[in-house]
C-alpha cells in the first residue's frame, strides 16, 4: 500500500506528458474508453495526434456502416492536429460491396489538421482512387500506400522535400 495522502488520486495526478504517453499506445477503441476514467480524461483523447483505424479496430466494430459512422464522429471529436492517420480501407467494404467507399471528405479533414504521416491500407480486391488533393497536403512527409489505384492529375506540392 502506498504511503501519502489517502484521498490523492494516482491516475489524476500523472503529468501531461506522461498521459499522452499512455493514450497514444492504447488502440483506438480503449483510447476513447478513457473519458469515462475521470473528469481530466475525459476529453483528453481528442487530442492525441494520431488515429490508427487498423484491422484491430475493424474486428472490434463488426458491422461496415458502424465502422464509418465512428470514423466520423471521431474526426469531428478530434481537437487539435491530426499528425499520422492510420486507415485499412477494405475494412469499410461491406461483403457485398463493388463500388468505391468515399474517403475523399476524410482526406480533406486531414489535410486541413497537419496531417504529416499518412498510411492508406487497400488489401481488399476493390481498389479505391486517392484523391490528387492529398499531394497538396504542405507538411505530409510520409505517405504508404498498399494496393490501390493513384489519381495524381495535379501538380504534386506535398512531399516537397523527396522530389
Amino acid at each position: 500500500m502506498a504511503q501519502g495522502n489517502p484521498t490523492s488520486d494516482f491516475i489524476n495526478d500523472l503529468p501531461r506528458n506522461v498521459l499522452d504517453c499512455i493514450l497514444e499506445r492504447l488502440p483506438i477503441c480503449d483510447l476513447v474508453r478513457t473519458s469515462i476514467l475521470s473528469r481530466k480524461w475525459r476529453y483528453h483523447w481528442t487530442t492525441i495526434p494520431n488515429l490508427v483505424f487498423d484491422l484491430r479496430f475493424f474486428d472490434h466494430i463488426m458491422a461496415h456502416d458502424k465502422a464509418m459512422n465512428i470514423v466520423n464522429r471521431l474526426l469531428l471529436l478530434h481537437s487539435g492536429p491530426i499528425l499520422k492517420f492510420v486507415l485499412h480501407i477494405s475494412s469499410l467494404y461491406s461483403e457485398n460491396s463493388t463500388c468505391s467507399i468515399d474517403i475523399d471528405p476524410w482526406i480533406l479533414f486531414l489535410s486541413r489538421n497537419g496531417i504529416k504521416e499518412l498510411t492508406l491500407c487497400n488489401l481488399g480486391s476493390i481498389s479505391h482512387k486517392l484523391p490528387s488533393s492529398i499531394f497538396s497536403c504542405q507538411g505530409l512527409t510520409h505517405l504508404k500506400l498498399s494496393m490501390g489505384e493513384i489519381c495524381t492529375n495535379t501538380s504534386i506540392q506535398g512531399l516537397s522535400k523527396y522530389h
